[in-house]
């Protein structure tokens, strides 16, 4: 049945991946081993374009990252602007399970070209627009993203994925749309996101996935900000990653307010919290430097 198909097809992934044996190293070779980097440059981690964020967040390959927001909060807007800068330098994948090809490239095409979102779509142009957007096309095509439309697949689908095309990181937009074994959602979305860690830390790969939060909770009549507990149907997400950002409007009731984007859980930085301009008209968004002088790069 599909049940059996499924741990069938993961079990082969396993065998026929490049994934070495189980890696036992003593303390003290893990030690002399990062001493004999002090001389070395630092490490080079993979930047998401914003440099607020890069200077407490440090992503290399291994780690887990989850992103949660409420709906039409802008997670998948901020998740291809910090793709494509990945992608200047590594490999990357953009798993979508509810966008197709078309709907993405329009929103590239926006953000790069700055030409409203509505005037694209209806191809509403004038001669300006349409030379704003091949220079568009142009410095995006150098661009090492591919997107993946992943409507209904499996953990074990995105990891054969991934093997097969070599990608440095991958993003999974959204964590709650790839299918588990269809035992009841807590255990599906409990699978799925031990999946992404596993896959993560065996095969040495960068993955950040989107996740949605859920309905925000009220006191006193007025929207509690979200914390880790507000990520869906599943505490195994807060567990699993690594770093865990939440992101939403300022003003709860106006979503054009500018973003609040939290980092709640950075296991080998600080947290912090930062305020995104959202402009969804052409599918950017700016940090705010409330304080630019006291923000030391």
């Amino acid at each position: 049945d599909q049940g059996e198909a499924d741990k069938a097809i993961s079990r082969i992934n396993e065998l026929c991946s490049s994934r070495r044996g189980v890696r036992v190293v003593s303390l003290a070779d893990a030690v002399a081993g990062y001493m004999g980097t002090l001389d070395q440059q630092a490490p080079d981690f993979i930047k998401t374009g914003i440099p607020e964020l890069d200077k407490d967040v440090y992503l290399r390959p291994g780690k887990f990252m989850v992103l949660g927001a409420y709906a039409s909060a802008g997670k998948t807007l901020l998740a291809l602007q910090m793709a494509k800068e990945m992608a200047k330098t590594r490999k990357v994948g953009f798993f979508s399970c509810e966008t197709d090809s078309y709907d993405i490239a329009v929103r590239c095409l926006t953000a790069e070209s700055r030409v409203w979102n509505r005037r694209i779509l209806t191809h509403d142009l004038n001669s300006m627009d349409k030379q704003a957007l091949r220079k568009a096309a142009e410095a995006l095509s150098p661009l090492q993203l591919d997107i993946v439309e992943a409507g209904g697949f499996t953990v074990a689908d995105v990891q054969a994925v991934t093997l097969s095309r070599r990608y440095d990181v991958i993003f999974v937009d959204y964590l709650q749309l790839l299918r588990g074994s269809g035992k009841g959602r807590y255990e599906d979305v409990t699978e799925i996101s031990l999946g992404l860690h596993t896959l993560a830390q065996q095969h040495k790969v960068l993955v950040v996935a989107l996740a949605q939060l859920a309905r925000p909770e009220k006191r006193d009549g007025k929207p509690v900000p979200p914390s880790m507990s507000s990520l869906r149907e599943s505490g195994q997400i807060e567990q699993d990653a690594d770093v865990v950002a939440l992101m939403y409007p300022e003003e709860p009731e106006n979503n054009r307010s500018r973003r609040v984007f939290k980092v709640s859980k950075n296991k080998e930085g600080e947290k912090l919290v930062l305020k995104f301009d959202f402009d969804g008209s052409t599918q950017r968004m700016e940090v705010v430097r409330e304080h630019p002088a006291a923000w030391q790069p």
